[in-house]
């Protein structure tokens, strides 16, 4: 079987972090037969283009974009980052016809990879189950929840309820100690 996955993602001052956490991130990815991999950078004050460069030398299937300064267009951080996650759903519809790849990853590349292994990877497909995404997990709640906001199922402030959980639970980890 020939299975192929694109990692996509924005990014924006990962300089001092991308080249390791990429390094996690397509290791855990190994499990496929071909990975390919799109970023769509913006706004970056560090060297992150200079590394992204680098690594681009470095891997044949590694390609990215940088939209350069997006903030005097779109001020809100939130616009900003949707803005470039349509870049990549642009490149993914434009491409997916050529590159027919089985599988589609949507990472956050700012540090939060460096757990990812082939064994969480592989356990999305160990059962023969139909599904249509598979979601990350963190212990305290999934810190981007604000971007899966829709009416009638997650309206409130998403990161009020996460304090107010992660102070219950700091709460029940002392009083079981």
């Amino acid at each position: 079987m020939n299975r192929k996955i694109l990692l996509v993602g924005t990014v924006s001052n990962v300089a001092k972090t991308i080249e390791k956490e990429l390094k996690v991130v397509l290791k855990a990815l190994s499990i496929f037969d071909f990975v390919e991999v799109f970023l769509v950078e913006s706004d970056s004050t560090d060297d992150t283009v200079k590394i992204l460069n680098k690594i681009k030398l470095n891997n044949s299937n590694f390609k990215f974009i940088t939209l350069g300064k997006l903030k005097g267009e779109y001020p809100n951080r939130i616009e900003r980052i949707a803005y470039c996650r349509n870049i990549y759903v642009k490149y993914i519809r434009e491409q997916n016809d050529i590159l027919e790849w089985s599988y589609i990853a949507i990472a956050d590349l700012d540090g939060m990879n460096f757990k990812l292994s082939k064994k969480f990877i592989n356990s999305c497909f160990v059962k023969e189950l139909n599904w249509d995404g598979v979601m990350a997990n963190q212990k305290f709640g999934y810190y981007d929840i604000y971007a899966l906001r829709a009416k009638n199922w997650v309206e409130q402030d998403c990161f009020y309820e996460l304090e107010i959980n992660k102070e219950k639970s700091m709460i029940q980890s002392k009083n079981s100690n």
